[in-house]
């Protein structure tokens, strides 16, 4: 990462990264071999049995079709995993140091024996700017404001935090009926590497939401995404190894959201609920420990601890390095949990959860919805016969949010 107000030149990315990287394409075919062999016998094992554990997670039909959308995801996830993003020796050195004064201070803190209080309440959002803006086919409002969000002064991340000057300005994109102020409103919350108009309003079925189902909808963009990022790609500073930056990026979410919600009530919303994907769904699980005036949570596809993610998809020699550095340790997951949706119990109700998840999602995979499921007192969930990247074309996800919103009173 760059240091606060200073740019770093790209790292050189050598030749045993690059074969590295190259080998990390080939992977998804014997992870492929993996998954259908492991789900093949799970199914039989399943159609052998008396009776199915209710806590369990269920077998799915393995088609050809299905099976070619579970590629759909490895191979995104690999080519996700490019040289430039891989940490240096250096890199590592420097991060191990920066969790531990983290751990250090956030124990002292009391943060992580209450992550509760490591999210302090914004104050109220007055006047943000709105401007008017247009894509084919729909109007929306353009809501922007100051974050107001910062790191902990003595945080060792709180320099390099606010050296990313775009990521102060925050950003929503507004989708609200005239003189609707007492229609139901749904916050969406997007995935990882979304943040623009037209891929947020397509991703969640906006003008659905809107026009068919009569919803007022608000799209907060996550700290650096979209107009927030910096460099080239949207989130890519987002997800890193750096632990500290990751904390960072979620507290400010929460903070942002926190805001936007407090802007609809203040516009007269009374019925709000949360519709968050994949990081979004991260976000809403944190959220939803957070925030009891809640009408609904929906958590589609979710993520809810990331170091089983980096264990589950990091290349072997990576995850030997965090490991020998430290980075998959007791002390980096207290630090994680800070703003894991596994560190907050729910205070919204049982019955105003939701989740639903892909039998065959090979990025957030599907215990990462298990363990959210759980942790929430086993709410409603619904499994599919789907993998990650395919949730924005599949009819039944857009079921399942209609029974959701239906359940918890907003159509």
């Amino acid at each position: 990462m760059a240091e606060a107000g200073r740019t770093q030149p790209a790292p050189r990315i050598g030749a045993s990264a690059i074969l590295s990287y190259v080998g990390g394409l080939i992977t998804p075919a014997p992870r492929l071999v993996g998954f259908a062999i492991t789900e093949g016998r799970r199914a039989r094992i399943a159609n052998g049995s008396t009776g199915q554990d209710s806590a369990a997670i269920p077998p799915l039909r393995l088609t050809p079709s299905l099976l070619a959308l579970a590629a759909l995801d490895e191979w995104t996830v690999a080519v996700m995993k490019t040289p430039g993003r891989m940490p240096t020796t250096e890199g590592f050195e420097r991060v191990t140091k920066e969790v531990g004064a983290a751990h250090e201070l956030y124990a002292r803190r009391g943060w992580i024996a209450d992550p509760t209080s490591f999210h302090p309440r914004p104050p109220l959002l007055d006047t943000p700017s709105i401007s008017r803006s247009r894509l084919p086919g729909v109007g929306f409002e353009h809501l922007s404001f100051e974050s107001g969000y910062e790191p902990d002064a003595q945080d060792p991340g709180h320099d390099r935090w606010l050296s990313y000057e775009a990521n102060r300005t925050a950003h929503a994109w507004v989708l609200r009926h005239r003189y609707g102020q007492d229609r139901p409103w749904v916050v969406c919350l997007h995935a990882f590497g979304m943040g623009y108009p037209y891929v947020d309003l397509w991703g969640f079925r906006a003008m659905w939401l809107h026009r068919v189902l009569g919803l007022n909808v608000v799209f907060p963009i996550a700290p650096l995404h979209g107009p927030r990022r910096i460099g080239r790609l949207s989130g890519a500073a987002f997800m890193t190894y750096n632990l500290v930056d990751i904390v960072h990026g979620f507290a400010q979410a929460v903070w942002d959201v926190r805001r936007v919600l407090d802007w609809i009530r203040a516009q007269g919303g009374t019925t709000v609920g949360l519709y968050g994907v994949s990081m979004g769904a991260h976000l809403a699980g944190i959220l939803a420990g957070l925030d009891p005036d809640l009408s609904f949570v929906l958590s589609a596809f979710p993520t809810c601890n990331l170091t089983d993610l980096f264990i589950e998809h990091g290349p072997r020699n990576l995850r030997k390095r965090a490991e020998e550095h430290g980075l998959i340790s007791e002390e980096a997951e207290d630090v994680h949990r800070l703003v894991s949706p596994l560190g907050l119990p729910a205070v919204v109700p049982t019955e105003r959860l939701f989740i639903c998840a892909g039998l065959a999602d090979r990025m957030a995979t599907p215990a990462q919805a298990h363990k959210l499921w759980l942790h929430w007192g086993m709410p409603r969930i619904a499994w599919f016969n789907s993998n990650h990247v395919a949730f924005m074309w599949r009819g039944e996800v857009g079921g399942f949010v209609q029974e959701a919103l239906q359940t918890s009173g907003l159509l």
